[in-house]
Parts: C-alpha cells; structure tokens; sequence
C-alpha cells in the first residue's frame, strides 16, 4: 500500500511541477471584417501574402493552413557571441465573405541545425536547459517572437484589406 500512495505522490508532484514550467501562451486570434470582398477574394490575398513570406499553404474549403518561420538572435552561453534559431509557428485563416478569421499558434524555438532547440517558447525556461539557452537569451527570443507576430498580422491585413480605398471623386467629373 505504502508503495501506490508513494508512487500516485510522485506522480501528482512530477505533474504540478510540469505545469509550473508553462507561463503564458503565445499567439493571436482576431476575426477582421473586410467589407465588400468575397471569399474567393480572400483566399486569394492570404495564399499569395503566405507564398510572399515562403509559407506553403495548403486551403482546404474555407481554411488555409501553414507553417511560418522567422528568425530570431540572442546572446550566446558563450561569452561575446551570439547565435540565432528560428521560431516556427502554426498559421489557419478562415475565409467567409466580408470576413476572415486570423488564428496564429504553436510557436516553437529551434537552433540552426537542430542545436539548442528551446522548444515551445510558451514555457517558462527553454526545454533544452539553461547551460544551452540563458535566461537572458530566453526572454529575447520570446520578445522578438512577440514583435515580429505583431508585424507579421499587421502586413496580413495589409494586404487582405481592399486594395483601393474608396477616394472622392473630382469634382469637375
């Protein structure tokens, strides 16, 4: 008996620890209204906005789905020197007409040939450790993850928006 209270005791400690590690999650959700275009429309912009960014999209009825990828650099373990890794994301936008719905998720850290890989960066520490990610480096990954999301959704309505903006017309027409 004293062998399952000992052993369900491990098991409940080891998963609340587990979950201490998961800070915040990273991402966006926003639904955007664009007036006056269809979803053909839509789709259309969205795929050729992913193949600008080199995201290969896959549309399947009303979703388009992909992997997206940046760039990020931080401060090396090693003193004086940096590296640099690749923050991997999950892009589905959902297209109906005069709307779409904008879902960014899963962002993942991994070095440049599969070295110190930090994994999701939804974590407090990097899964990799601290002897291959400092603290310091950890938390400018997530601050540039953060930073280019932004950029990244602000061009996607960019360019999902209507591309002429109704202007007034001359008065001598």
């Amino acid at each position: 008996m004293k062998k399952y209270i000992l052993l369900i005791t491990a098991f409940f400690t080891m998963s609340l620890v587990a979950q201490n590690n998961v800070v915040v999650k990273i991402g966006h959700t926003e639904i955007v209204d664009v007036a006056g275009a269809n979803a053909q429309i839509l789709t259309s912009r969205a795929t050729t906005f992913l193949k600008s960014k080199k995201i290969d999209s896959k549309v399947a009825g009303i979703n388009i789905t992909g992997i997206g990828s940046f760039t990020v650099s931080y401060p090396s373990v090693k003193k004086g020197m940096t590296e640099s890794g690749y923050v991997k994301f999950f892009v589905k936008i959902l297209v109906k007409d005069g709307k779409y719905k904008i879902d960014l998720s899963d962002f993942k850290h991994e070095g440049i040939k599969g070295q110190s890989a930090g994994g999701s960066i939804d974590l407090e520490k990097p899964v990799c450790g601290e002897t291959q990610i400092s603290n310091a480096a950890w938390v400018k990954i997530k601050e540039q993850a953060q930073a280019q999301l932004k950029s990244f959704v602000q061009e996607l309505k960019n360019n999902m928006d209507n591309p002429a903006k109704s202007t007034p017309a001359p008065a001598d027409f």
